[in-house]
């Protein structure tokens, strides 16, 4: 774990929630009450989406669908998925967010998807925080570009801020606990939701937000990560380039009703998310035909269909974000995992290659 810029004020939910994500049971941490609110950002594909109009679900895996939106009767909802010109424009209505995933599910690419029922409940439950506090779970449209879930997130910290912070409830808190400061906002945010969460930062500092920016950048407290990729993940890459062990399933499934025909169709659909191109790694990850392994070249992507003008931004994203200070923030990652971190392409087959990372004892990956 790396903890970075926390200030003076000790203790309180950002490391209550670091002690139990990492699994401490050391008494001394993580105990003591605090009278800040929680917000949980997720992983990309962690939302729930919904038809704005009719309310019907676009995306809303769970283990009773588990293949079912991999037949070919799901072509029409994975279509509905793709971003359109009109919402690459800003015109946003079309496709809206409606609370976190709820349950454990794989999905091709990305392998499983992380339910947020049970952190959640572990949150409130826990004894830094009070059966009053809330824990809020912030849902965003994730095939769009992270600075748009930074300014839904942004809205979110606000809104919570201005109904908690000097609330009877915060105010006895605050008197219990000794916390001579109004109630803040604690942030766990889960793999991409890391980078939003960093985009949010940037944007407030920068008086981005309108009227909100001074309330946010004061506002948010303590900010956990768990697993983000500050540095992009190849899983991106075998999306928009589609490639690895999505290949391998459509093999297998290439004569089984069509089911191989909608895993291309997913490739295709990826590459309209703007989403998608925010986790793209900025660390080498291409194996060459030589073994010698090669930063992800931008003509890489474009020859395997990426969309020029969606990876141009989004490396203006990551250099706009890259140098943002996250303020007290503490990173959560795991360890013994196997984890995508190179696309071989040695033989000419881009295969995604996964690794174990372990950490020795100074706490260096190895």
């Amino acid at each position: 774990m790396r903890r970075e810029g926390c200030g003076a004020r000790a203790g309180g939910v950002g490391d209550s929630i670091t002690g139990m994500a990492t699994g401490w049971r050391d008494g001394a941490i993580g105990q003591q009450k605090s009278n800040d609110a929680v917000i949980i950002v997720p992983g990309i594909m962690g939302s729930v989406l919904v038809d704005a109009d009719s309310g019907e679900e676009i995306w809303n895996p769970s283990p009773g669908r588990l293949f079912g939106w991999l037949t070919p009767q799901a072509r029409d909802t994975i279509e509905r998925l793709r971003v359109t010109d009109e919402e690459l424009g800003g015109r946003v209505q079309r496709v809206k967010p409606a609370g976190l995933i709820q349950a454990p599910v794989w999905a091709p690419f990305l392998r499983g998807l992380m339910p947020y029922t049970g952190l959640i409940a572990n949150l409130r439950r826990h004894p830094a925080l009070d059966a009053t506090t809330p824990v809020v779970g912030f849902a965003y449209d994730w095939r769009l570009d992270i600075d748009s879930a930074a300014r839904r997130l942004g809205r979110t910290v606000a809104d919570c801020l201005q109904k908690w912070s000097g609330s009877a409830a915060e105010l006895r808190l605050r008197e219990q606990t000794g916390h001579g400061e109004p109630g803040g906002v604690g942030i766990v945010a889960h793999s991409t939701g890391g980078l939003v969460v960093r985009s949010l930062l940037r944007m407030a500092a920068a008086g981005e937000l309108g009227p909100d920016s001074k309330t946010v950048a004061e506002g948010i407290r303590r900010i956990v990560t768990l697993g983000t990729p500050f540095h992009g993940s190849s899983k991106a890459v075998a999306m928009l380039a589609r490639t690895s062990h999505a290949g391998r399933l459509r093999a297998l499934f290439r004569t089984a009703n069509g089911v191989g025909r909608v895993l291309d169709q997913l490739g295709h659909v990826a590459v309209t998310m703007p989403g998608i191109y925010d986790l793209l790694p900025d660390y080498p990850c291409i194996v060459d035909r030589h073994g010698a392994v090669r930063p992800l070249a931008d003509r890489y992507l474009k020859s395997r269909g990426a969309d020029a003008v969606l990876l141009a931004a989004a490396r203006r994203r990551r250099t706009a974000n890259a140098a943002t200070a996250m303020g007290c923030h503490s990173r959560v990652v795991g360890g013994g995992q196997p984890t995508p971190m190179l696309i071989d392409a040695s033989s000419g087959a881009h295969v995604l290659t996964t690794y174990a990372v372990a950490f020795d004892a100074a706490g260096a990956g190895v």
